[in-house]
């Protein structure tokens, strides 16, 4: 019987169609050994095998800085760690070292929740509500009340997450309460089994979100 090896040129990366990116011998590229699964038989009795190759690759840039901008970000670098949380520090680090997609957005995901629920709690909400929301002087004392009593049915995580926008993280902006909301839904779907696997743009929009609330507000 014949052994055909089956794969398409979308799981190979379009070389053997293209005719580009050939791997020589000198290249610094490591294969591992799989496991042969048979994929079927041809009416012809021919056994086909299905297989596919996965590869990742990173790449960094440099560019100059002069001494005084060097020296600011070092600065910048230690206000910023001195002031992080501990919690945020070691699930920041975590998917920082990480590797596994999905590890990964899960570990910045749970950072921006920890910096949210801990920021949440610091902030002054009776001085910020007065200043969001002027009330008649006839209500002001219901209305203070009445907000009151709404923020202590603010327990859902979005919530939180906008209120700290308008109270604390005043470098935020729309755009990055929407692209809040979007990587929740992931982070659910991943909860529910919807999906296995983040989208890789999941995973740099987390880590992203999860910096910038450690940046000082403007």
């Amino acid at each position: 019987n014949k052994i055909v090896f089956a794969s398409t040129n979308h799981v190979m990366g379009m070389y053997d169609r293209d005719r580009q990116w050939p791997i020589y011998d000198d290249q610094p590229v490591r294969f591992l050994p799989t496991d042969r699964n048979v994929f079927g038989i041809t009416p012809d009795s021919r056994t086909v095998l299905d297989f596919r190759l996965d590869g990742s690759a990173s790449v960094y840039v440099s560019s100059k800085l002069e001494p005084t901008q060097i020296e600011g970000r070092l600065a910048a670098g230690v206000n910023i760690a001195s002031a992080m949380d501990p919690k945020v520090a070691r699930f920041f680090q975590l998917a920082l070292d990480e590797h596994d997609p999905l590890k990964k957005f899960l570990y910045f995901f749970l950072a921006i929740e920890i910096e949210t629920h801990a920021t949440f709690a610091k902030i002054d909400h009776a001085t910020n509500l007065s200043v969001l929301i002027t009330a008649p002087d006839r209500v002001a004392v219901s209305t203070q009340d009445f907000f009151d009593g709404q923020r202590q049915r603010w327990t859902n995580l979005r919530d939180r997450f906008v209120w700290c926008v308008l109270c604390v993280w005043t470098h935020l902006c729309d755009a990055d309460v929407e692209e809040f909301s979007r990587l929740k839904k992931i982070r659910d779907c991943i909860a529910h089994g919807s999906i296995a696997t983040p989208p890789h743009s999941a995973v740099a929009g987390a880590e992203k979100l999860a910096a910038k609330l450690q940046f000082p507000p403007t």
